[in-house]
């Protein structure tokens, strides 16, 4: 992903905001929909005679995820299949509540996140409530635009308080606490993204100081890092392509982060390294989040590169799609190669597939931006599982020894 100029909207910032603009055509009042406890729904939902994906991933230490949208919100009382499919994982992230505007001075949304944390502690699943900063927040039309420019004293102040709000929510099990500092593309060599305050006012120490930020609060909440909750630090661009430039540069970055939180704090493995694998085929298509192309991708030598960064800490492929093709064959064969590379390697903890319960917002524009990240295939309009869903499946089951 690239920086854009000031006043533009990145990728990440422009799909939540597109989110939010759905949800808020939705036929139902979002305040209506909170008051049905999330927790009540019953644990037998989405039980079968044969395991269920999490429980294959389960024998290889693999934690399966998906990411939901504020606009997914009403299927969970409306669709009993869309229930059972989101079951058949042990992970969620709720990808679009990192946008502050959405909830951090909302009772209504916070209390579904309340839930949706009640949910996932019932049913014995992760949950993510995600970033604890980006760069979208300080640029229009975001409520936090003012502070692009605002001195220390306010950017320490704002960021106490957003860290604050998230250790409000009673169960979360994960955290990102820093989210795409530096990038790249196939053309681009890696640099840290400069437009931001948090850059401006820390530098590249910033994703240091919001560690020790979402640290404090985590011992202020009788939570333990590495037991209780997982920090993770969250890359993107090219990080994804073995022995890539931009790969180089947060090698070396993660590791003196990793060497600077050991000594202060006293904690072997202080963070996850959170990658995203949103494959396209052919040239680069707008929106296609700034994964890797397949041809950059080959399995030996993804296995190689999950275990050099596990060196560092847990890795976790946290965004995942396949996209740039509609030929099920075609996107089968990419998916074989990340999935068994993270299979094989022995050291991926987390498969997470973003956004895969695909629906259009009314605007054309936007859902052809949207579709070309999110994780098309894996679920049918009926909210059951498609092809991807079972080509998954299959991998996990031929593995098993």
């Amino acid at each position: 992903m690239n920086n854009l100029p000031h006043g533009k909207l990145n990728r990440r910032s422009f799909l939540k905001l597109s989110g939010l603009m759905a949800a808020s055509a939705m036929l139902l009042p979002f305040s209506d929909i909170v008051k049905l406890p999330l927790d009540e729904i019953p644990l037998t939902m989405g039980k079968t005679d044969k395991p269920r994906l999490r429980d294959l991933a389960d024998k290889f230490g693999i934690e399966m995820g998906i990411s939901l949208r504020i606009i997914d919100r009403w299927k969970l009382y409306q669709y009993p299949e869309y229930l059972k499919s989101i079951l058949q994982f042990s992970f969620i992230k709720d990808g679009y509540t990192s946008w502050p505007d959405s909830w951090m001075n909302d009772l209504g949304t916070y209390e579904y996140l309340v839930q949706m944390g009640r949910f996932a502690k019932k049913n014995k699943m992760g949950f993510s409530v995600d970033q604890l900063s980006d760069e979208g927040w300080f640029e229009p039309p975001a409520q936090a635009a003012y502070l692009h420019d605002a001195p220390k004293e306010e950017i320490d102040l704002f960021m106490e308080d957003i860290t604050r709000k998230y250790f409000e929510v009673p169960y979360f099990t994960d955290l990102t606490f820093a989210s795409e500092p530096t990038g790249a593309s196939e053309v681009t060599p890696p640099y840290w993204k400069t437009n931001t305050p948090m850059y401006r006012i820390y530098g590249k120490d910033w994703p240091e100081v919001t560690y020790h930020l979402a640290w404090d609060e985590a011992q202020r909440t009788g939570r333990t890092v590495g037991k209780d909750l997982t920090f993770v630090y969250a890359a993107a661009g090219q990080i994804e392509v073995p022995n890539s430039p931009h790969a180089e540069l947060e090698y070396k970055h993660l590791s003196e982060l990793k060497t600077k939180l050991t000594d202060s704090l006293g904690i072997e493995r202080p963070f996850a390294i959170g990658m995203e694998y949103h494959i396209h085929y052919g040239s680069r298509i707008r929106g296609s989040c700034g994964g890797p192309a397949v041809n950059q991708l080959k399995k030996s030598e993804l296995v190689e590169h999950f275990q050099r960064f596990n060196e560092i800490g847990d890795v976790m492929l946290n965004e995942s799609s396949i996209t740039g093709t509609e030929d099920p064959d075609k996107k089968k064969e990419a998916l074989h190669t990340f999935l068994e590379a993270a299979i094989e390697s022995k050291v991926v903890k987390r498969v997470l597939f973003w956004t895969p319960f695909f629906q259009p917002s009314g605007n054309a524009e936007n859902d052809e931006y949207e579709k070309s990240c999110d994780a098309l295939g894996m679920f049918k309009d009926d909210y059951t599982p498609d092809y991807m869903f079972d080509e998954m499946y299959k991998i996990f089951e031929s593995n098993v020894v």
